[in-house]
């Protein structure tokens, strides 16, 4: 059987009363097919994704510095969906491959002396003063 997720993040955009949009909020889909290739298709949440977003029930919740549970009026802004575009976009034989994590093992590993990067921040910034103390150098004019 096919598996559809999805993770929405909220991307605070102002917290200024005044402002029309406070938060974005932003949709991962994680679509799993049942062998080990399917089609958008097999997906009937995403294959209809706008019609099933202009009908959904869009909720907040949020916590008070002391821990209580408060629920966060939200007014979607949805006249933005263009439910004709979608399925141009993401038509319904378009292929989903399963997810795969990939093999990190086998990849070689680099580290950097995370300890010594205040000293190279001082050392390039001391550098960039001495060499033009009345206007900074800019990138242009480095050479290559």
């Amino acid at each position: 059987m096919a598996v559809e997720s999805f993770l929405v993040t909220a991307l605070p955009r102002s917290a200024d009363p005044a402002e029309e949009v406070h938060v974005s909020l932003f949709v991962t889909h994680r679509l799993t097919p049942d062998r080990g290739e399917g089609v958008v298709g097999d997906f009937p949440n995403v294959a209809d994704w706008t019609k099933r977003l202009a009908a959904a029930k869009i909720g907040l919740v949020g916590r008070t510095g002391g821990g209580t549970t408060l629920a966060i009026p939200v007014t979607p802004a949805l006249a933005a969906l263009r439910p004709a575009i979608w399925p141009q976009v993401f038509p319904a034989d378009l292929p989903v491959r399963p997810w795969r994590t990939p093999e990190l093992t086998a990849v070689p590993w680099r580290s950097f002396p995370a300890h010594r990067m205040q000293q190279h921040a001082l050392l390039v910034h001391a550098i960039s003063l001495f060499s033009s103390p009345v206007s900074s150098p800019t990138v242009r004019a480095m050479p290559s």
